[in-house]
């Protein structure tokens, strides 16, 4: 029994050391065309004809390929300085979070096989919440990368409820 508590506690002990220190995504040219690529699996994904995807918003065929032109926007302004967009804490978060939302849905198809073809099974809907999220991340990408500049800096709140909420919660951070 001691031997089982000791080979539990080193396999907690293992998981919290591999947890506490998180591999560090980096911005880069590799890191934007892994999201590209990652991004065009999943609109493939979707493209299959037994999907019959309802056109109608948020449609995820519609949502990542803007999303991609957008990133694309952007790479073009900062492609001869991507230290710039690599010190960018929105930008490091938004490309960390776009290449794992991605990685989710390939999963997500690969889990669920024949069952994302039923539109009212599980992993349908968890595509059309990701669909959703996907949505909303582009939206926010282009508020704050208008014409692909940054402008966070820039960026207010207008609703002074949650500007105030903010700033009081976030001091003087653009996300």
């Amino acid at each position: 029994m001691a031997d089982l508590s000791e080979r539990l506690f080193g396999m907690f002990r293992t998981m919290m050391h591999d947890s506490s220190t998180p591999q560090k995504f980096t911005v880069d040219r590799r890191a934007i065309e892994r999201a590209w690529k990652m991004m065009d699996q999943v609109v493939k994904l979707c493209q299959q004809p037994r999907m019959n995807l309802k056109n109608s918003p948020p449609y995820i065929l519609d949502i990542l390929p803007d999303t991609y032109q957008h990133l694309k926007a952007i790479y073009g302004v900062y492609e001869d300085r991507m230290q710039a967009l690599a010190a960018n804490e929105y930008f490091l978060v938004f490309l960390e979070s776009l290449t794992t939302k991605c990685q989710k849905c390939i999963k997500l198809f690969k889990d669920n096989k024949d069952q994302m073809f039923d539109e009212s099974s599980s992993g349908r809907r968890s595509l059309i919440r990701y669909s959703l999220i996907f949505s909303h991340m582009v939206a926010e990408l282009k508020a704050m990368f208008p014409n692909g500049t940054f402008s966070g800096d820039s960026y207010r709140i207008t609703k002074s409820d949650a500007a105030e909420w903010w700033k009081h919660t976030f001091s003087e951070k653009y996300f």
